[in-house]
């Protein structure tokens, strides 16, 4: 299990966020510091350090929606889960199981 990002203790905003995920519609932006999600996940590990490590700063997310991602991003900074419908819950879930 990774351990949570205790935001209480660290200051995010410090740091410019360096990987930036766009969404199908183009219109929604989710920038993030590549290093924590690479601790909280293993995919993202292997996405940004690995041997096929993505080179640009700007990802394209379509398996998914922005909010679902979003949900995500936000559980793993330790900010905890704020989705409230079943549908948007499996959506998280999803997204859970496929970022590990």
């Amino acid at each position: 299990m990774a351990p949570q990002l205790n935001a209480k203790l660290l200051d995010i905003n410090l740091v410019p966020k360096d990987i930036t995920f766009i969404f199908q519609d183009y219109k929604t932006q989710i920038s993030a510091h590549k290093s924590i999600l690479a601790m909280a996940s293993p995919v993202f590990s292997r996405m940004f350090y690995g041997p096929l490590k993505e080179t640009k700063d700007e990802i394209m997310i379509e398996e998914t929606t922005d909010k679902a991602f979003e949900v995500m991003i936000c559980f793993i900074y330790g900010r905890g889960i704020s989705e409230d419908t079943v549908e948007g819950l499996f959506a998280v879930g999803n997204m859970a199981e496929r970022y590990d």
